[in-house]
């Protein structure tokens, strides 16, 4: 099983069959796409390390939750359901994004080897994400 991936998450295949499926499929746009998700899957998987760790502390499961593509629920439902007042469950939303900025903005830095283009890349990986 460590050979073919161990414990890594695999892709949704409704995302892939989706991304086949869209009209700027090209073999690019694939390609940007998926290494955007790595990105953001690294840096959101550096982050429940943080979590699990005891070095930052809340419930993850709400940060995978508001993570995700998609719809979220509402503050309101989450905070009840975690036992959070909705600004206390803000305040931890807000530094879980600020952290996890923190961490794209690595693994980003990381590819680069000019340290000047990050805010490029950056903007260059949120497009293809709205893509």
């Amino acid at each position: 099983a460590a050979k073919r991936g161990g414990g890594e998450r695999l892709a949704d295949l409704a995302d892939v069959e989706a991304w086949v499926a869209s009209p700027d499929a090209t073999p690019e746009a694939l390609f940007d796409r998926a290494w955007a998700l790595s990105l953001f899957g690294d840096a959101l998987d550096e982050l429940e390390k943080e979590y699990t760790s005891g070095a930052r502390r809340g419930p993850f499961e709400v940060v995978r939750e508001l993570f995700q593509f998609g719809a979220a629920p509402p503050y309101a439902e989450l905070s009840a359901r975690h036992q959070m007042s909705v600004s206390q469950l803000k305040a931890f939303v807000n530094r879980a994004r600020v952290r996890f900025r923190e961490l794209l903005r690595q693994r980003v830095a990381e590819t680069l080897t000019d340290g000047d283009d990050v805010d490029d890349e950056l903007q260059a990986l949120l497009q293809v994400m709205a893509a």
